[in-house]
């Protein structure tokens, strides 16, 4: 059984202004996301409770998942460089 996968406001509006390649990049990110939560490359962020990372080349998929309802939030989408600073 998949997990469903639910983008934020701010995730869905960065992803809309990346180029296709990088977009598709990331979607298929989301998409493995979707069979596997904790599959690829995943890290719990330190200091902040119940939130995720999984790292798409340069960028960072910031996400919680709720294991009871099978969903996943993803909180933001943003490059390595600026992530971990506007949590």
């Amino acid at each position: 059984m998949s997990y469903e996968v639910e983008l934020s406001h701010r995730a869905f509006r960065y992803l809309k202004r990346l180029d296709k390649s990088t977009r598709k990049r990331i979607l298929r990110g989301l998409r493995d996301m979707e069979e596997a939560p904790f599959g690829g490359d995943i890290a719990k962020i330190r200091g902040i409770k119940d939130l995720y990372r999984r790292r798409v080349g340069i960028y960072r998929i910031i996400f919680a998942v709720n294991s009871a309802q099978r969903q996943i939030t993803i909180v933001t989408i943003l490059p390595r460089s600026g992530v971990y600073k506007k949590l």
